[in-house]
C-alpha cells in the first residue's frame, strides 16, 4: 500500500508541534533558531508533503535549502531575516556587525 499526501502531511503537522515543545524548553535567546526551523518547513510546506516520504525529510530538505540560501547570501555580504528584506548582519572590512532583527 503506497503513502497518502494526508498522511506526510499530518507527519508534518506533528513534527512542528514536536519543535514546538522543544522550543519551549530550550534557552529564551535560543528559541529564535527552533522558529526559524518552523518557518522554514511552512514555507516548503506544499513541495515537502508532495515530494517527500516522511515528515523527517522534508524537514531536513527545508532546512538543507535555507541555510544553502543564507549561506549565498553570507557569500555576497549580506544576510537576511526571515522576512528575506531586512538586513541581519554585513560584512564590513573584515568584521561583522550583528543587528537586531
Amino acid at each position: 500500500m503506497g503513502r497518502s499526501v494526508a498522511s506526510v502531511r499530518l507527519q508534518l503537522n506533528d513534527l512542528i508541534a514536536k519543535i514546538e515543545r522543544a522550543k519551549s524548553l530550550m534557552k529564551k535567546e535560543e528559541r529564535i533558531y527552533a522558529d526559524r526551523i518552523i518557518d522554514s518547513i511552512k514555507k516548503r510546506y506544499a513541495v515537502c508533503y508532495l515530494a517527500f516520504d516522511s515528515a523527517e525529510e522534508a524537514a531536513l530538505f527545508s532546512v538543507a535549502v535555507e541555510l544553502m540560501r543564507m549561506m549565498d547570501n553570507a557569500d555576497s555580504g549580506r544576510l537576511f531575516s526571515k522576512e528575506g528584506s531586512e538586513p541581519v548582519a554585513e560584512g564590513k572590512e573584515g568584521k561583522e556587525e550583528i543587528h537586531q532583527a
